[in-house]
């Protein structure tokens, strides 16, 4: 049976999960957008990462934000230009959610959906990142105000 983050969430089972985490800086400008693939290996990242899901009962409020959130698809596909990339999956490797940090127009895409940014997205990232890359992609963020919550584009 395929379970969804909320079902994960909702019945107590995070510790079946891990979550995974790939980060390059957003500062980093590159002459082709970054596919997730590209991202994933080791000549792009400069920060990866693998939390247990035991790990996770911590940060369930964050959880509970993102499966609360309502995503607004934007009305255009568009490349993937991956900065950063995380995903919630199985311990045998099956994705339950996943987050690519942008597009080429700088939405977000959340399990293949292009859609408007939600800092919800941001807030569950960040007590995973070390502190300079936390200030990084904060220092980012701030620069573009339309990265957050960009309905308001």
């Amino acid at each position: 049976m395929r379970m969804t983050l909320s079902e994960y969430v909702n019945r107590g089972r995070l510790n079946e999960l891990n979550l995974r985490i790939y980060y390059m800086s957003p500062s980093i400008l590159t002459v082709m957008p970054v596919s997730i693939e590209d991202l994933k290996s080791e000549v792009w990242y400069e920060y990866t990462t693998l939390i247990d899901g035991v790990l996770l009962d911590e940060y369930v409020d964050l959880l509970l934000g993102i499966i609360d959130v309502i995503l607004v698809p934007v009305e255009h596909d568009s490349t993937v230009n991956a900065r950063i990339y995380y995903v919630f999956e199985t311990k045998r490797g099956r994705a339950v959610l996943d987050v690519v940090l942008w597009s080429y127009y700088e939405y977000m895409i959340v399990n293949g959906v292009e859609v408007n940014n939600n800092d919800v997205f941001y807030d569950l990232l960040m007590p995973f990142l070390p502190k300079e890359l936390a200030n990084d992609l904060n220092d980012h963020i701030s620069a573009k105000p339309f990265l957050r919550n960009s309905e308001l584009r």
